[in-house]
Parts: structure tokens; C-alpha cells; sequence
């Protein structure tokens, strides 16, 4: 885990929109982005990723985990 990094974010509620995160499973960076939108109940997020116009859909459930960016 880089050192410019702050502390994983567990509770996903605390995450907003435009949030710049990076996501990982395993210790293996899958994605950087832009954090779009949570649900009220943390159980998923959309993130725009950096490289891509695109979304993707992470669930509380797969046990990712997420790093927000200062």
C-alpha cells in the first residue's frame, strides 16, 4: 500500500461523490477513480475510473478493499 494513502474505508456511507479512491482486492490495485455514487446503505458504490469514461459497481459483499486519496 503506497504511503501517500490514508486508512481503508470500511463503511462505505462515509465515501462522496467525487471522492478520488483507489480500489483493491487482494492487495492488487483493480481500479483508481472518481467515487460517483453510494448507497445509503453502504452495500455498493459506482466509481468512474480514471483511465476510462466509464462506471463500475462494487459490492460491500466481494470484501474489496478501498483507499481514499487525500
Amino acid at each position: 500500500m503506497p504511503a501517500h494513502q490514508t486508512e481503508p474505508v470500511p463503511n462505505w456511507t462515509k465515501l462522496r461523490r467525487g471522492d478520488q479512491v483507489d480500489v483493491y482486492d487482494n492487495q492488487t490495485l483493480l481500479v483508481s477513480g472518481k467515487v460517483d455514487m453510494v448507497a445509503l446503505d453502504d452495500s455498493v458504490f459506482w466509481l468512474t475510473a480514471n483511465d476510462a469514461d466509464r462506471r463500475r459497481l462494487f459490492l460491500q459483499t466481494d470484501k474489496l478493499m478501498v483507499l481514499k486519496r487525500p
